[in-house]
């Protein structure tokens, strides 16, 4: 009956709070000062008759009723929302922001989002890049694409639903007026120093051991591989090699669209693996319905170019995105 329903501020009050940690940020969202929202949170607790947070420094923590009251509250808050949108019509398009580092962004997910959205024009997606960690719910973000070692990867199970999307493999790369491709080696030329004396190798600034690694993999000694200038993206030096500036190693995952093109080529054969890789993090309760689709839609995706991350691989790089 209506008169046993809780206030609806109080309600909203809590489930950000609950949401989001904190009374500032809910305050801040739900554009009131902080006192409101713990006015809000008291007139709850009144009504329920049960504390709901406890205040730790400059957080809040949920109590064991607050864990329990926040899934149903936010579900009827969210059937409001749809009940009211389906009433207005739809007045306008589902929004979904999506945060990815700049490389991934720009290499990986650019030439594929318009396919997405050519399928979907009722979501509207926003592509926001950042290199820092992140706590979606807080930032307003939907989805987020981060790159994470196991360890990372655990973290990040903690607190979101996390997908393991791809893999960072790297492999040499570069313009084919620097290694024209060799009809008789279609894979890739067999590593050897004596083709890489003389040829400039290009860095990435964060990540200065690679090619020390991918040397070692490929059981090559005798070349200074320290030589060379540094970039500070993989983007970069990608563009840098397609230039003719030099050999530059590639992420799988990034390259795929130059080699096609012809600005690119892969001209020695393997690859260096590492167990760290690119993840998708949702929020375990989804506040949008669509995040469930673009989710499944990235994952197709990932697992169409073959390299979808299954089992993490023994490391042997350096923590760079």
């Amino acid at each position: 009956m209506p008169d046993r329903l809780p206030p609806l501020n109080a309600c909203r009050a809590f489930e950000a709070a609950a949401r989001l940690g904190s009374f500032a940020r809910a305050a801040a969202e739900l554009n009131v000062t902080a006192t409101a929202v713990s006015h809000q949170v008291k007139l709850l607790e009144g009504w329920t008759g049960r504390r709901l947070f406890v205040r730790r420094n400059n957080a809040v923590l949920l109590t064991a009723a607050a864990r329990q009251l926040a899934p149903a509250i936010t579900e009827a808050l969210e059937r409001i929302g749809t009940g009211l949108r389906d009433v207005a019509g739809n007045a306008g398009p589902e929004i979904l922001t999506l945060s990815a580092q700049p490389d991934f962004a720009l290499k990986w997910l650019i030439p594929r989002l318009p396919r997405f959205a050519a399928r979907h024009p009722g979501v509207e997606l926003h592509l926001v890049t950042a290199w820092r960690s992140l706590d979606l719910l807080s930032e307003g973000l939907d989805l987020a694409v981060r790159y994470l070692d196991p360890e990372g990867m655990e973290e990040a199970t903690a607190a979101f639903r996390a997908d393991p999307l791809l893999h960072a493999d790297l492999v040499p790369v570069a313009s084919p007026t620097l290694f024209p491709p060799d009809p008789d080696f279609p894979a890739g030329l067999p590593a050897e120093a004596a083709r890489l004396r003389g040829v400039t190798l290009l860095h990435v600034l964060g990540a200065p051991d690679e090619w020390r690694l991918w040397l070692a993999h490929a059981g090559l000694g005798g070349v200074d591989w320290a030589r060379g200038p540094r970039f500070d993206s993989y983007a970069l030096t990608g563009e840098a090699a397609a230039q003719g500036w030099g050999l530059a190693l590639g992420r799988i995952g990034f390259i795929e669209a130059d080699i096609a093109a012809g600005r690119l080529v892969a001209p020695f054969a393997g690859r260096l693996a590492t167990r760290r890789g690119w993840v998708l993090l949702t929020a375990r309760r989804p506040r949008k319905p669509q995040v469930g689709l673009l989710r499944a839609w990235l994952l197709r995706e990932a697992a169409k170019d073959g390299r979808g991350m299954t089992e993490p691989r023994i490391d042997t790089l350096p923590a760079q995105p």
